[in-house]
């Protein structure tokens, strides 16, 4: 498309000069055509910051500020993206998650607002000066990491059966100067973990949506984040939990706590099976929005 200027020459319309403000109604009006009013706004943020590499204040205080010609290529680019419903996380490359920066790239699972739930609830959950952690299934490692970070005397080991998960979370514990011991396990394989010792706290987020829950689920998550960290057979929700309560159970030390992650539409059945798995002092939580979410169970002193 071309337009006239005031010099009574035809330019294209990318030449055009576009301030800051122009530029940003321009992509929410992309966006929004798509996500929510409050979502679309809040994505034309982040870009906008990862792009230009300004805070949300600065760029507040330059809307005036003229774009240049490849910043809006570049913006435009990513708009398509988003438009196509790649994750916001997938193009800027990382999230913040629990005081830490964590790289987010296809094959590992994006971390959520409830898992940072999950974190802070170990941490007022556990006051020790050097815990023994375990983290199962670790994907990006942002649980492992986030708890290394916070109890700095503690041993961590994180498994995952991924070669990609492991190799990302690698890369985001030296991002985050923590040092975690990472090990390839399948939980649902016949080998067992190789700790050295028994553990304090055992977490896992494991996958626990059912396929046929699938349908509720935004594109954003089904179409690009891996199938295998999400989804379980509609025909064993507590495939996972089931593992890994056993597993847990060996692992732990008399009084030891294990947390997961869980399927809000399970938490009868999840403390049924922590109970049947001689566990006590069973606590289901809800997360923020009031969903049950996650699950703190103690190893008995006398078993």
């Amino acid at each position: 498309m071309y337009v006239y200027n005031c010099l009574n020459v035809y330019l294209p319309e990318d030449n055009l000069k576009m301030t800051l403000k122009e530029l940003k109604k321009e992509l929410f009006t992309d966006l929004s055509l798509l996500y929510p009013g409050d979502e679309a706004n809040s994505l034309v943020s982040v870009l906008l910051s990862h792009v230009l590499k300004m805070s949300a204040f600065q760029l507040s205080l330059n809307q005036e500020m003229e774009i240049s010609q490849n910043a809006r290529k570049v913006l435009k680019n990513h708009s398509k993206e988003l438009q196509a419903f790649k994750p916001i996380q997938y193009i800027t490359g990382y999230t913040e998650f629990y005081n830490c920066r964590i790289v987010c790239k296809p094959g590992v699972l994006i971390p959520r607002p409830e898992s940072e739930e999950l974190v802070d609830w170990i941490v007022k959950s556990c006051n020790m000066e050097n815990p023994r952690i375990l983290d199962i299934g670790t994907g990006s490692g942002c649980l492992a990491i986030a708890l290394a970070k916070h109890f700095k005397n503690a041993y961590t080991l994180a498994t995952d059966n991924s070669e990609t998960a492991l190799e990302i979370a690698r890369k985001n514990s030296k991002l985050n100067n923590v040092t975690v011991e990472f090990q390839k396990h399948d939980i649902l394989g016949s080998q067992e973990i190789s700790p050295k010792g028994s553990f304090h706290i055992i977490l896992s987020n494991p996958p626990y949506v059912r396929e046929s829950e699938k349908k509720q689920m935004k594109p954003n998550v089904y179409d690009w984040e891996p199938a295998s960290a999400l989804f379980v057979p509609d025909s064993d929700p507590l495939l996972y939990h089931r593992k890994i309560t056993t597993e847990a159970y060996k692992l732990l030390s008399p009084g030891g706590k294990l947390f997961l992650e869980i399927n809000e539409n399970f938490p009868a059945e999840t403390e049924r099976l922590l109970s049947e798995n001689k566990f006590v002092d069973i606590e289901i939580k809800k997360d923020i929005p009031g969903r049950y979410r996650m699950v703190k169970a103690i190893k008995a002193t006398n078993n």
